[in-house]
């Protein structure tokens, strides 16, 4: 439902999803159906295959060498190769799948919490940090109350936080059904994109 969503937004040129919740027109359908991959998908989809698989761009570290204006003879004269820096800090990104507000604390030396961003449903916030820092997910009323802590490495600088993602099956559908059509719509497709994260940085090796 979600990626079938994708395709009616870019076909009504809706860039931030404004009308993701209103169906689909005769007309809209009959457009959609034109489209190849679209065609392709509703295929995925009916028969029931456990992977999603499609086309998407991605952008790839380009060879030092390339970045100059005579690459070829500056890679053969100078051997260039890539520095190592001695700073290892990097960005992290939280994002919030749950239907209410929460608080993002970093968990600072010595025991003491700092309070880092409020994180509105279904949004997100960064903060620059090191390998081996930790942080947890708070309510609004106490930020000492830790929901979900987590650890991020370079290699693990995109977090999710789900409020279901530890809930039995019957109980996460429960909570889901408590959720209207746009909360729900949102949520999923935090969860197609994080699916997809994993895929990209395997193509790309960048997060």
């Amino acid at each position: 439902h979600v990626l079938q969503s994708y395709y009616l937004a870019d076909l009504r040129k809706d860039d931030w999803h404004a009308l993701i919740t209103a169906p689909a027109t005769v007309e809209e359908e009959q457009q959609l159906e034109q489209d190849d991959s679209y065609s392709c998908l509703l295929q995925q989809i009916a028969a029931q295959t456990p992977y999603l698989t499609g086309q998407a761009l991605s952008h790839r570290e380009p060879y030092i060498a390339s970045l100059y204006h005579h690459p070829h003879r500056l890679a053969k004269e100078l051997s260039l190769k890539e520095s190592q820096l001695s700073y290892t800090g990097y960005a992290a990104k939280f994002v919030n799948l749950s239907p209410d507000t929460v608080q993002l604390i970093w968990n600072g030396p010595g025991g003491k919490d700092k309070f880092v961003a409020l994180i509105e449903p279904y949004g997100a916030a960064g903060t620059a940090t090191t390998p081996g820092q930790s942080f947890h997910i708070a309510p609004t009323y106490d930020k000492s109350h830790a929901i979900k802590r987590y650890t991020v490495t370079a290699d693990y600088a995109l977090v999710h936080y789900d409020p279901y993602e530890d809930l039995v099956l019957e109980d996460k559908q429960a909570k889901l059904r408590e959720l209207t059509l746009e909360q729900k719509w949102k949520y999923e497709s935090h969860l197609v994109n994080k699916a997809f994260s994993k895929y990209y940085i395997i193509a790309s090796g960048r997060l």
